[in-house]
Formats: structure tokens, C-alpha cells, sequence
């Protein structure tokens, strides 16, 4: 743990740390979670896409099994066509959950994490698929758009 925390502290994730073995509910019920922030989650996501953490090589075998999932796991993926592939990392606990995911949208590709606690069965069970299918036609339309926002068919540019 003392090493990730200094690895994580080293790529200046000031608020994510590791502060238990996972799985460990008389911890848990200490208070000693693992901890992040959105923020920093989408931010070591961008560290793996551009082939930063540690190397190209460590990153992309990290990514290879991300991507390796199946999409019926991920909530984030759920919204998306199946031809975008998604690399993504979920997690719950009781109360909690979260999912960390790259899209790999050919025109714009994109990071994105969430975070939801204090989660009570049966309200708001499709918050992270609503904002996923939201952010996927936002960079979709970034990616697809000229400045203006005005969209051209790729084939009639010369």
C-alpha cells in the first residue's frame, strides 16, 4: 500500500490512496477506504492513454485489460454503439459505487469516472447510463463539428 500511495502521490494524486486490502469489511467499517476524486480518476485514465504510467508498454497491457470486460458490466458502456470500444473499471460496495472508463470514440476520444455514495436500492438506479449516453453525443458532436458546430459530411471537403 505504502508503495502505490507513493507511486499515486508521484503522479500528483494528492486525494487517492490506498488505505486497505480490498474486500475488507472490518476496515471498511473503520473507515480506512480507498479513496479518489473523479478529478484524479479521470486524470490517471489520461495518464494510461498517453502511455505515461510507468511506460507505453505498462500502460497499454493495463488498457488491453480494462477493454477486456464485457460491456454488460459496464454502465458507462451500456449507452454507447458496441463498434466504441470501452476500457473501463468498475467498483460497488454497499451504498457505493463507481466506474472509471476510457471511450475510445474514433473522432474524440474521451475519459470519464464516476463516483455515487449514499446510494439507496431502487432510486436513481440509471444515473451513470443517463450521463453516459449524454456525454457520448456531446463528443460525438465535438467530434463531428466544425468550430462552429456545424456538421459536414467528411466526403464533400476537398
Amino acid at each position: 500500500m505504502k508503495n502505490i500511495n507513493a507511486t499515486q502521490a508521484g503522479l500528483g494524486q494528492k486525494n487517492t490512496k490506498v488505505q486497505r486490502r480490498m474486500i475488507d469489511a472490518a476496515a471498511s467499517g473503520r473507515g480506512d477506504e480507498n479513496i479518489s476524486t473523479p478529478s484524479e480518476a479521470a486524470k490517471i485514465l489520461e495518464i494510461l492513454y498517453k502511455g505515461q504510467f510507468v511506460n507505453k508498454t505498462v500502460s497499454e497491457d493495463i488498457l488491453s485489460i480494462l477493454k477486456k470486460g464485457l460491456r454488460t458490466g459496464s454502465r458507462i458502456a451500456t449507452p454507447i454503439p458496441e463498434k466504441v470500444p470501452v476500457a473501463y473499471k468498475p467498483g460497488a460496495l454497499s451504498g457505493v459505487s463507481t466506474e472509471w472508463a476510457i471511450v475510445y470514440l474514433a473522432e474524440r476520444p474521451y475519459a470519464v469516472a464516476f463516483m455515487e455514495t449514499y446510494k439507496v436500492a431502487g432510486e436513481s438506479e440509471h444515473v451513470m447510463e443517463s450521463v453516459s449516453k449524454i456525454l457520448y453525443h456531446y463528443f460525438w458532436r465535438l467530434g463531428n463539428g466544425t468550430k462552429y458546430g456545424t456538421y459536414t459530411d467528411p466526403s464533400l471537403i476537398k
